[in-house]
């Protein structure tokens, strides 16, 4: 396993552990909300630089915004 994907499985484990917390009650402090956001702006980014990598050749037969919520899983930040 690269370290890359290490980081992304530990990101993904540390989510998983709060939504369960949150799940049973827990809630997020203002201050760490603020972190979260921040934090999804920056995966949100990293995804985009990453999908852009592949150029897949189907977005080719899609319309430009057809292309853009696949790419994105719907997201428009």
């Amino acid at each position: 396993m690269s370290k890359e994907e290490e980081y992304l499985k530990h990101i993904i484990s540390s989510c998983e552990l709060i939504l369960d917390d949150l799940e049973m009650g827990a809630h997020i402090p203002e201050a760490d909300f603020n972190m979260l956001g921040y934090a999804d702006k920056i995966m949100f980014g990293m995804q985009q630089k990453i999908s852009k990598q592949l150029n897949p050749t189907h977005y080719k037969e899609m319309t430009n915004e057809q292309a853009f919520r696949e790419s994105t899983g719907g997201r428009h930040d």
